[in-house]
């Protein structure tokens, strides 16, 4: 068996591994921007190509595993035909990522807490 081996902590080891953090900080800065940017330009839910361009999205950036592109389909048309899926994320409706998360050939209840959340950050945590 492998033994591994770390470096004994050190004043000098974390200012270098808190340079290196500093450096990718400007990667999740702009991720964060890409993956918002579909909310911001389709900030409504009744359009099934504008969902299924925020779902694809956030798939990507989350890896939130829908490998399946018919499930992705099946989630977009549910919430694209969802009358008060708007209205629902606005009252912060928690029942709203239970249902969405059933709606494919297997349960994403990851993704759909992301999905809500990407709309309504203050009234859907995220779950991982």
């Amino acid at each position: 068996m492998e033994k591994y081996r770390f470096e004994k902590p050190s004043l000098a080891l974390f200012q270098d591994y808190n340079k290196k953090h500093k450096s990718l900080t400007w990667y999740y800065r702009y991720e964060e921007e890409a993956l918002m940017y579909p909310i911001k330009c389709f900030p409504k839910n009744n359009d099934f190509c504008e969902v299924l361009i925020k779902i694809t999205t956030l798939n990507d950036f989350y890896s939130t595993n829908i490998k399946n592109h018919q499930d992705k389909i099946d989630l977009a048309r549910f919430v694209s035909q969802e009358k008060s899926f708007d209205k629902r994320l606005k009252a912060g409706d928690l029942s709203l990522v239970e249902e969405l998360s059933s709606k494919a050939s297997r349960r994403f209840y990851s993704f759909a807490s992301k999905y809500c959340s990407m709309h309504e950050r203050e009234k859907f945590p995220i779950y991982a």
